[in-house]
């Protein structure tokens, strides 16, 4: 061309697939598909932040080290293993207020559910998972560590948050810093209407 370069379209690409033929096709993204992202964040009823994250404790409100507790695994936890169930010695009853807790929290059940577990010792060093299920001085997380646990393995262990209004003034007295509208109206009242009982 004379004049240099002729642009057919103006875009990114996107998705790009590739036969074993040798041939590949792309998709062209062009401008109006950046009015599919979402850009601003969605309001709703639960917490967008993270707990223990830069806007969850801002403020110095929350600090991760001050809720961290360090316990030891008990040889009935080794055998728990199998089922993803393991039995914690520093939880419930023999030792409700771990070190490093703020005074007057209690791990009751229930308060390590949706936290985090980070092992100090042993085979399984440096791994981290997530706390599914927590009851009983037990706890059951999402997926197994790489390497079966031996006795007196040491973790760390976080509480989890629920991202509820709730979970969030009572468990944490962090009220002032939950990044949710728990009070406004829901789908809910868009299809109530008044009847004889209200």
């Amino acid at each position: 061309l004379t004049q240099g370069v002729l642009k057919m379209r103006r875009g990114k690409l996107g998705e790009v697939t590739s036969s074993p033929q040798g041939w590949f096709q792309s998709e062209l993204r062009g401008l109006t598909q950046l009015l599919q992202q979402n850009t601003i964040e969605l309001y709703g009823p639960e917490c967008r932040a993270d707990l223990f994250d830069g806007r969850c404790a801002s403020g110095g409100s929350l600090d991760a080290d001050d809720w961290k507790a360090h316990l030891q695994l008990n040889a009935q936890g080794v055998g728990g293993f199998p089922n993803r169930w393991t039995t914690i010695a520093g939880v419930n009853g023999v030792d409700p207020t771990p070190p490093g807790y703020p005074s007057g929290i209690v791990a009751n059940s229930g308060f390590f559910t949706y936290g985090v577990l980070q092992f100090t010792t042993g085979n399984n060093t440096g791994w981290r998972g997530e706390i599914k299920h927590h009851a009983s001085g037990q706890i059951e997380l999402f997926i197994q560590p790489p390497y079966p646990m031996q006795t007196n393995d040491e973790f760390d262990m976080w509480p989890g948050c629920d991202k509820s209004i709730g979970t969030c003034k009572s468990k944490f007295n962090n009220r002032l810093n939950f990044r949710g509208e728990p009070y406004l109206p829901g789908n809910d009242q868009v299809f109530f209407y008044p009847d004889a009982k209200s």
